[in-house]
């Protein structure tokens, strides 16, 4: 899974809002030469990131959750997976986990 590179989300949303650095710059207080080195930063406070969400209008925190809800549906799968392991079924949009007396059902 690839890393989420914050400061590059940053530089692409404000770009896709039609705003300028200098107008960043002027929301967060700053000179423009520490937006253009946040841009470079792949990681970034949580109240920094807080503050640029709420200017620019756009949650960025949403990828952190996207990619750690599909870090533990991954591994939830992985964990079922191995314990059932008598029968895999796959039928329509579903996989189908036999064994043991249990079923698991999990949509695809």
């Amino acid at each position: 899974m690839q890393k989420i590179h914050i400061g590059q989300q940053i530089k692409n949303h404000l770009k896709e809002s039609g705003q300028s650095v200098t107008w960043l710059a002027r929301q967060l207080n700053c000179e423009r030469t520490k937006i253009y080195r946040l841009f470079r930063t792949p990681y970034i406070d949580t109240d920094i990131l807080f503050t640029v969400s709420k200017i620019l209008k756009y949650d960025f925190f949403v990828q952190y959750s996207r990619r750690l809800s599909e870090t533990l549906s991954a591994s939830f799968f992985a964990h079922i997976f191995t314990k059932l392991t008598t029968k895999v079924c796959v039928f329509s949009n579903s996989i189908f986990l036999l064994g043991n007396e249990e079923l698991a059902i999990f949509a695809i």
